[in-house]
């Protein structure tokens, strides 16, 4: 997500999804600079450079020295998750006003209340890295729901992947059912396959690989993240449903028919547009610039994580309902698969 998109992952999106790394959306826009990149290991550092075709002192290993020698305006973070609020802090340390952020921002809640509070005091800009909300296929969809095409919203159903890893791909189907429900978490249930990992003291040591899971918004509405595949969205109201397709191909609206059944369907062709990556950068340009709101707010962010982490504490409790202020802020989910982290 840094800098090279590989080719399986260029094999597996639609092409809507491209630009998609941060390196790729920044060079793709005409307002921006890059001016530098750093990566802890000197070679990968320096392989971006090349390909980029940034000059050999634009390859940093310290991202202090990085921030010190450029002052940059806005900067991406696209590392794993771990160290990753050590980075925004930095950034904040420096006086960097924008910053774009890959998911999740850290193994605990704890972390991510406390960064978004510094950030939120900075008075720094900060986008989170759940792209769907800034594709034109989620934002046409968005628009549908909220204007009332088909009533009143009820539930929102989330199709990612078969048993999707928590912290590496969930953040998306939260975000999800953040963006079309517009509510606050109420509570979650929801089954985990943990792979037989288990809470030692406060941490889980796995990225739990998700079943099902169940938010309840205190507007009433729900939102279910299911395991079954085919990249689907669908959000349905009191007069129909509108579902985005294999990761916003097309948009599918269903209303009443003579029998009050969801009969009378009219499939949209999403409209064209930029992509989630390079849509993010460009708002972070507008709001550091001319100081225009972003589509995802701190609070926003902070609701996230903290439904990633209710998922998780339902599980070890055997779908028990677990409700938004029981979160436990000190839980630590390394989301380590093998040797790598989320």
């Amino acid at each position: 997500m840094g800098v090279l998109t590989t080719d399986r992952t260029r094999s597996l999106l639609p092409q809507a999804w491209f630009p998609l790394s941060h390196a790729d959306a920044i060079m793709a826009n005409d307002q921006y600079d890059l001016v530098a990149v750093c990566d802890v290991d000197p070679q990968r550092a320096s392989k971006a450079a090349d390909y980029l075709g940034l000059p050999k002192d634009a390859a940093f290993t310290n991202i202090d020295e990085m921030l010190r020698v450029h002052r940059p305006k806005v900067l991406g973070i696209a590392t794993r998750t771990p160290g990753r609020i050590d980075l925004i802090r930095s950034a904040l340390d420096a006086g960097v006003l924008g910053i774009h952020c890959e998911k999740p921002l850290s193994q605990s809640y704890g972390d991510v209340v406390a960064v978004i509070d510094e950030v939120y005091r900075a008075g720094a800009h900060f986008s989170y890295s759940t792209l769907r909300r800034f594709m034109p296929a989620y934002r046409q969809a968005k628009l549908l729901a909220d204007g009332g095409t088909i009533g009143e919203i009820r539930e929102v159903v989330v199709d990612l992947a078969f048993k999707d890893m928590l912290l590496w791909s969930h953040p998306h189907s939260a975000d999800l059912l953040i963006y079309f429900s517009g509510d606050d978490v109420e509570s979650v249930n929801a089954v985990c396959d943990f792979g037989g990992a288990s809470v030692d003291g406060r941490v889980l040591d796995c990225d739990p690989r998700l079943d099902f899971a169940r938010v309840r918004f205190k507007s009433g509405r729900l939102g279910l993240i299911t395991s079954t595949d085919g990249m689907n969205v669908r959000i349905t109201g009191t007069e129909g449903s509108i579902q985005i397709r294999a990761n916003g191909e097309s948009i599918e609206v269903s209303r009443r028919g003579a029998w009050s059944t969801f009969t009378e369907r009219e499939v949209i062709r999403s409209a064209n547009g930029p992509s989630g990556t390079y849509q993010a950068f460009e708002e972070l340009r507008t709001a550091v610039e001319l100081g225009a709101p972003l589509a995802v707010r701190l609070d926003e962010i902070k609701a996230n994580q903290r439904i990633l982490w209710a998922i998780a504490t339902s599980a070890l409790r055997k779908g028990a309902t677990v409700h938004s202020d029981e979160v436990d802020e000190d839980l630590i989910i390394t989301g380590r698969v093998g040797e790598m982290t989320a």
